[in-house]
C-alpha cells in the first residue's frame, strides 16, 4: 500500500523538527480526547493505506490499515520527552508521515467513535483537494458512518476544499483545527479555570405513550433553579476551552476559578454558536 507525502526521517534535521512539532501536537490531542471521555489506552493509529486509482492499466484497490490498540497514555506524561517519543515510534512502527498520526478513539461514556485525521498540504500552503483524498474515500466507502471527525491542518484548508468537505460530509459531525491550536493545552493556561465540567444537551427519553421527557439541560436547570437563557454566553465554535471540550450549541459549562481571596468561585456559561454574518 502507498501513502501520499514523504516519510519523516529522523536523520533529516527538517523532518526531525517536524516530528518534534507533531509530537507536541499529538500530546495535546491525546489530552483533549482523554478529557472528552475517550479511552487513550486503546487508540487505533493509521499505519498504511492506498487510494483507489489505476497504475499501469491495472486498478489499485482502496485500503486502510490501522494498528492494533496502542496504549498512548505515556505520551501525555510531561516527563515523556521527544527522544522517548522517537523510541516509542520505532518500537510500534507508527507516525511515519504526517497523515499517519491519524487516530481512531472510542468513548468510555457511550462507545461512540471519533476519527482524528491529520491532513497534508504543500509546505506553507493550505490543504487543497488532493489532501482530502483519504477522507473522501473513507466517507464514500461509508467507513465513517456514525463517527465524529476532527480534521487537523497545518496552515488551514483552502475555501474551495472546505466547500467540498461540507458538501461530502453533510450529516457528519465535523470539526476543523489548525496545528497551532494544539501548541498549548488551553486548560493548562495560567488564566484557565481550575475546573471545567461540560453538561451536554442530551435529548429526553420517549415514554411508552410517545411523549418526550425533559432533556439533560432542562433537568439540570430545574435542579439548580437556573434559566439557561439568562446565563452569559461562551461561543462554542471559537472559544478555545469550548473547542477543546467539543462543546455544542445549548450545552452548559460549570467553571471554577480562584478568587482574589484564594477561595474557589463557580459560575456557568451557556454554549452558543457564533451568529453567521449577514451578507450586505
Amino acid at each position: 500500500m502507498t501513502e501520499p507525502g514523504s516519510p519523516l526521517l529522523v536523520t533529516s534535521p527538517d523532518d526531525r523538527e517536524r516530528l518534534r512539532r507533531l509530537f507536541r501536537i499529538k500530546r495535546t490531542e491525546l489530552e483533549m480526547m482523554r478529557d472528552r471521555g475517550f479511552d487513550i489506552s486503546q487508540v487505533f493509529i493509521l499505519t498504511n493505506f492506498s487510494i483507489a486509482s489505476e497504475r499501469r492499466g491495472q486498478p489499485v484497490e482502496a485500503k486502510t490499515q490501522f494498528s492494533p490498540a496502542v496504549d498512548c497514555r505515556p505520551l501525555t506524561d510531561i516527563r515523556f520527552d521527544f527522544n522517548q517519543f522517537l523510541e516509542f515510534r520505532q518500537i510500534h512502527s507508527l507516525f511515519n508521515s504526517r497523515i499517519l498520526f491519524t487516530s481512531l478513539y472510542t468513548s468510555t461514556l457511550d462507545g461512540s467513535r471519533t476519527l482524528v485525521m491529520y491532513l497534508e498540504s504543500e509546505p506553507g500552503k493550505q490543504v487543497v483537494k488532493d489532501g482530502l483524498q483519504l477522507l473522501l474515500q473513507l466517507i464514500y466507502e461509508k467507513q465513517l458512518r456514525g463517527m465524529a471527525i476532527l480534521l487537523i491542518a497545518e496552515n488551514g484548508i483552502h475555501p474551495g476544499s472546505v466547500s467540498i468537505i461540507l458538501e461530502q460530509t453533510a450529516g457528519y459531525d465535523i470539526s476543523i483545527f489548525f496545528d497551532k491550536f494544539f501548541a498549548v493545552n488551553p486548560t493548562k493556561h495560567a488564566f484557565a479555570p481550575i475546573n471545567a465540567k461540560l453538561i451536554r444537551k442530551i435529548p429526553g427519553e420517549i415514554s411508552p405513550d410517545g411523549k418526550v421527557g425533559p432533556d439533560s439541560i432542562e433537568k439540570w436547570a430545574a435542579e439548580e433553579g437556573i434559566k439557561p437563557s439568562n446565563l452569559p454566553l461562551i461561543f462554542s465554535d471559537s472559544d478555545p476551552l469550548a473547542k477543546y471540550y467539543g462543546a455544542k450549541n445549548g450545552d452548559i459549562f460549570e467553571l471554577e476559578v480562584l478568587s482574589k481571596a484564594n477561595d474557589v468561585s463557580g459560575y456557568y456559561r451557556l454554549c452558543f454558536k457564533t451568529p453567521a454574518k449577514k451578507k450586505k
